[in-house]
């Protein structure tokens, strides 16, 4: 675990992590790190360039500091934000060839309207309940490093329609969540990923808890409607 703290202008006080200035500075670049562990569940991350450089010298501790790449210190809250903008280096040959030969993404997934049906419906009212009786005192008294909760909620679209979006949650008062948006919207232009936001717990449609060693709950409702997971 990394009891090193870090006070960040946007998300406070949190873990300090360390990237590369490439990835912080630019999106769609390929990312090298340790797997994640208990321990160190935001393990160092640089970009495909600076791991050429690494691997060319022959390790980073054998580095000057002229020749270093420049690494800026970030909390754990921006470092997660900021990876899901770019692509995990794949770990094998065949991996490597896969995505070479795979079709250019946009990295957006396509919009899709959709019903909440009873079943839906039911899976949200099973995950607010939950949400309530156990997941907000545990967030409250404070998550177990390395573990994030994420909720989905809506904002009303100039149509008069709702998008539902995924918030990574930084404070819980009362009925109010505050939290950071972790995905661009499709119909509101004046919100954009990473922008500050509050929702009420009574709208949240479902959650997602990530546990430190990479496992999730939560989501039912996306199974429910897309078969997502």
């Amino acid at each position: 675990m990394n009891a090193n703290q870090v006070e960040c202008a946007t998300h406070g006080r949190g873990a300090e992590a360390f990237l590369c200035r490439h990835l912080v500075e630019n999106v769609d670049l390929e990312f090298h790190r340790n797997d994640p562990t208990a321990d160190s569940p935001q393990p160092d991350a640089w970009c495909r360039a600076c791991e050429k450089i690494r691997r060319r010298t022959g390790g980073w501790e054998r580095l000057d500091a002229a020749s270093a790449p420049l690494i800026r210190l970030v909390c754990g809250h921006c470092y997660d934000i900021i990876l899901a903008r770019h692509l995990s280096a794949p770990r094998t040959l065949f991996a490597r060839l896969r995505r070479l030969v795979a079709p250019a993404s946009t990295r957006r997934p396509d919009f899709k309207s959709v019903l909440h049906h009873e079943a839906v419906l039911t899976a949200s009212r099973r995950a607010r309940d939950r949400l309530r009786a156990e997941l907000k005192p545990r967030f409250i008294a404070g998550l177990s490093p390395g573990e994030r909760l994420m909720v989905k909620a809506p904002f009303t679209t100039p149509a008069g329609g709702r998008e539902w979006m995924w918030i990574r949650v930084a404070r819980w008062q009362g009925p109010r969540i505050h939290g950071v948006l972790d995905n661009d919207p499709v119909h509101m232009r004046d919100l954009k990923a990473g922008a500050h936001v509050d929702v009420l717990e009574d709208e949240i449609l479902d959650y997602l808890l990530f546990r430190s060693d990479g496992t999730s709950e939560g989501n039912e409702t996306a199974v429910l409607m897309h078969g997502e997971r």
